[in-house]
């Protein structure tokens, strides 16, 4: 991180179906920094084509420079991917993207929202705890069979995963 941004410069808003196209190149440099881990081999971000199939989409900025991948599962909203450029990282920017996720969630009705993680990278499950996520113990069928798709596609191997979970009834604003 070298100078203080000014988050306001980063509009956050559903993706359009161009902007979608470039997502997957976010998410690529986006996972670069997993090396600083020894994280080498992670599996391929998805295709423009699998992004334009979410449930919802929120970007950070004109043109994105961060998204959040939502789905829907179990029930609940879902958050699958959340990915910032690294020149950007550490700026506030995820954050922000992860509490427009949880306000739009809430506003669709959803009364939670899950993610997947790994345990001990401190830009994961550290980083969504500091946000209001909890450790989820009993996984749902549909989180199960996610978490059996991710031991397939060898994310295990890279080190211990966790489902964490956030109540959503509190995130809309009062009026």
């Amino acid at each position: 991180m070298s100078e203080s941004i000014n988050l306001e410069q980063f509009e956050m808003h559903l993706a359009t179906e161009h902007e979608i196209d470039i997502l997957p190149a976010i998410e690529t440099a986006a996972d670069s920094l997993f090396s600083q881990v020894g994280f080498n081999d992670l599996p391929a971000a998805a295709s423009a084509a699998e992004l334009k199939n979410a449930k919802a989409i929120i970007v950070a900025g004109r043109p994105p420079v961060g998204f959040a991948r939502i789905e829907e599962l179990g029930g609940n909203a879902h958050l699958e991917q959340l990915s910032v450029t690294p020149e950007l990282a550490g700026n506030g920017i995820g954050g922000k993207l992860l509490e427009e996720t949880c306000v739009w969630a809430a506003r669709q009705g959803y009364s939670a929202i899950t993610l997947v993680t790994f345990q001990f990278i401190p830009w994961n499950a550290p980083f969504y705890e500091k946000h209001g996520f909890k450790m989820v113990n009993e996984l749902t069928a549909e989180l199960e069979s996610l978490r059996q798709h991710e031991v397939e596609l060898g994310l295990d191997n890279f080190g211990p995963r966790l489902v964490m979970k956030k109540p959503l009834q509190s995130t809309l604003p009062t009026q």
